[in-house]
């Protein structure tokens, strides 16, 4: 076996069990992991010098603490709208 297929393997093995081991699947797992392969073939002749992303740095979906505070004294209207003079008018 050479070491694309045992690397296939590797792949197609983690594909089914992160599907829950799901029977009958062989197929399917081995053709996406040779798509994986072959995507990561392609970057890799693309960019010689770069090394494709490991799956702790690849990007992440921003959580909610990383949207940036609002300014202190922050009002939830809209700025377009007038404000309206307080107090008595005309007397």
């Amino acid at each position: 076996m050479s070491d694309r297929e045992q690397r296939i393997r590797a792949i197609a093995h983690r594909l089914w069990e992160e599907e829950g081991r799901p029977p009958d699947q062989e197929k399917r797992h081995w053709d996406a992991a040779e798509r994986m392969l072959d995507a990561e073939e392609r970057s890799r002749s693309l960019a010689p010098g770069l090394q494709p992303a490991s799956a702790e740095m690849r990007p992440q979906a921003p959580s909610a603490e990383a949207k940036p505070a609002r300014k202190p004294g922050g009002t939830a209207r809209s700025r377009a709208a007038p404000k309206k003079p307080r107090g008595r008018s005309g007397t």
